[in-house]
């Protein structure tokens, strides 16, 4: 039986992490396509002028400066599809700021009269976006240089180490507020370069570990007594035993990064619209205290939603469950 076979057998007994898989799977739906959920533009329009498609990701400000009857005057006789809230995080209320849960703003609108709904529902892409990029850069960094220490030796090993030992010393936050200082936009950019450089040293020893622990197993013995290529006994052998710690590496990690995401954004370290920002405009800016709530539950549900999934990764690799390398012996051919 697989890792993945066991993980899926993992989050089918258990009713919690098939919820938390869920939880995960719609708020990265929702991340990705934020614009079908809340956008001022239509997904869609075909008309005599051609086709119209994600028109409030191609001109964002555009759509922003028009009121929702000029954008329905605009696509007048269009065949259109709507995002399911039309209202956007950029458009400013023409009723006004700080006002309390309508029919027209379910959620109110905040200090500068934006729908608070739209601003919730967009800020989930500023939050998981810096952090799941970021973290698969560390990983793939970390796998990389820690099977370079684990399996060269030597001043490699020496090297990389002293490096790991060096970044992982250096808290996110100070790398992050340089980053910030040395270019003050907050893209998200600044963010993923911070997980990234703090994040990598974590997994590389991870791997280290694993390589060290691999490199006289009898498997590998044999991969490479029969001719195997360096990269064929990498690709083959190496990446299949190391999958599960890594997974679990990268799984317990997710739920720390959505928090510290948060807690950049609420110092302004962050993305400026994202769930964090929010929070950081109810207390700081007298913004909406109704959208901080909503934004301090999305974060909630997806943090623990987080820690559910990797816990149920934790377990699928376990060694109680899992045959150790010793007792795995797969079939062995030359490439």
């Amino acid at each position: 039986m697989t890792h993945a076979t066991r993980l899926h057998h993992r989050l089918r007994a258990s009713r919690a992490a098939k919820l938390a898989t869920l939880w995960l799977a719609l708020a990265g739906f929702m991340a990705i396509f934020a614009e079908v959920f809340a956008a001022e533009a239509p997904i869609i329009a075909v008309g005599p002028n051609g086709v119209t498609a994600l028109a409030a990701v191609t001109s964002p400000a555009e759509y922003a400066a028009m009121s929702r009857s000029e954008v329905e005057a605009r696509h007048a006789g269009d065949l259109v599809v709507w995002p399911l809230w039309r209202d956007g995080p950029l458009r400013r209320s023409p009723l006004g700021a700080r006002l309390r849960p309508s029919a027209q703003h379910p959620l109110g609108t905040d200090a500068a009269g934006r729908d608070i709904l739209a601003l919730v529902v967009h800020g989930g892409r500023a939050a998981l976006a810096p952090t799941v990029v970021g973290l698969a850069i560390a990983t793939f960094l970390g796998l990389v240089l820690g099977a370079l220490a684990g399996t060269r030796g030597g001043m490699w090993d020496e090297l990389l180490m002293r490096l790991a030992e060096l970044c992982g010393a250096v808290p996110t936050v100070l790398v992050l507020a340089v980053l910030v200082a040395i270019d003050p936009s907050r893209t998200g950019v600044a963010l993923i370069v911070a997980i990234s450089v703090v994040r990598w040293a974590e997994v590389a020893r991870v791997v280290r570990v694993e390589s060290l622990r691999l490199a006289g197993s009898d498997i590998m013995l044999a991969a490479r007594a029969l001719g195997c290529s360096p990269f064929a006994v990498f690709r083959r052998h190496f990446l299949r035993a190391i999958a599960a710690p890594l997974a679990v590496e990268t799984a317990l990690a997710l739920p720390a990064l959505v928090w510290l995401e948060a807690a950049m954004s609420f110092l302004g370290l962050g993305v400026p619209s994202s769930w964090g920002t929010i929070i950081a405009d109810a207390f700081v800016r007298d913004g909406s205290a109704l959208g901080a709530v909503c934004a301090v539950v999305l974060l909630s549900l997806t943090a623990g939603a987080a820690a559910l999934v990797a816990d149920a990764v934790a377990d699928a690799a376990s060694p109680r469950l899992l045959s150790t390398v010793s007792n795995h012996t797969p079939k062995v051919t030359v490439r």
